[in-house]
């Protein structure tokens, strides 16, 4: 085993030249694309049928504790 241990680590690396360059991140658009559109859509109209669900339970659960307390005198 007469083989020698490389003394630093840039001896054991590629220079940089040699390494194939990062693919870049496609530019980024302010306005969303037709593929995300929908998820916008969906979550506004999802939004919108559970804080009307919400209010009509809550308008429920009102009417059942007012009427309940007229019940009882």
């Amino acid at each position: 085993m007469s083989e020698t241990m490389p003394e630093t680590l840039s001896e054991t690396t590629a220079p940089a030249a040699e390494q194939p360059p990062r693919p870049q991140a496609p530019e980024q658009s302010r306005v969303p694309s037709l593929n995300t559109a929908w998820i916008s859509r969906g979550l506004t109209i999802r939004v919108l049928a559970y804080t009307a669900g919400a209010h009509l339970f809550a308008g429920f659960l009102y009417l059942l504790f007012a009427l309940g307390a007229r019940q009882g005198h």
